[in-house]
C-alpha cells in the first residue's frame, strides 16, 4: 500500500508540473490523488506518520521527476 501511494503521489507531481491541461482540472486529480495516497496509509502508519510520509513522498517524488524529466 505504501508503495502504491507513492506512485499516486509521483502521478500528482508529473501531473502538475509537467501535463498540458488546464489548470481548472490537473490540480483537482492531483488533490485527489494525494488524498487517495494520504487515505492509503494513514491506516497503516496513524495519522501524523501517515502527513509526514506523505510530505517526504512529495519531496522525494518532485526531485525524481524533475531528474527523469530533464534527462529526456
Amino acid at each position: 500500500m505504501i508503495y502504491l501511494s507513492f506512485i499516486l503521489v509521483i502521478l500528482s507531481i508529473y501531473l502538475t508540473k509537467h501535463t498540458q491541461l488546464h489548470s481548472g482540472v490537473k490540480w483537482p486529480i492531483a488533490a485527489g490523488l494525494l488524498l487517495t495516497a494520504l487515505w492509503l496509509t494513514q491506516p497503516l502508519l496513524g495519522t501524523a506518520a501517515a502527513i509526514v510520509a506523505l510530505v517526504a513522498s512529495v519531496l522525494l517524488s518532485g526531485i525524481l521527476v524533475a531528474m527523469l524529466v530533464k534527462r529526456s
